[in-house]
């Protein structure tokens, strides 16, 4: 879905989706505007990846939330390059 697509354009080619959950409320029509939101909600490392969760909604062009508390956790590479 349009989630998934937002997250995997965010993360880059080397980032990796760990987990994601939503739970659709409402018809997403094949050709409807859709306004997807992220919002990092918390980072942290556990063993040695770098973790990021997020808090996802989508809602439509009338203003009604379709996907009201979706989550995801992403693995991102570390931006420190030195050794």
């Amino acid at each position: 879905m349009v989630l998934g697509r937002m997250i995997s354009n965010w993360m880059g080619d080397d980032g990796f989706l760990k987990t994601m959950t939503d739970q659709v409320r409402g018809i997403l029509y094949r050709e409807s505007l859709v306004l997807c939101k992220g919002e990092v909600t918390k980072k942290y490392l556990e063993g040695e990846d770098h973790r990021v969760d997020l808090r996802l909604t989508v809602q439509n062009h009338d203003g009604d939330m379709i996907i009201p508390n979706g989550s995801a956790t992403v693995i991102l590479p570390s931006r420190f390059m030195g050794s």
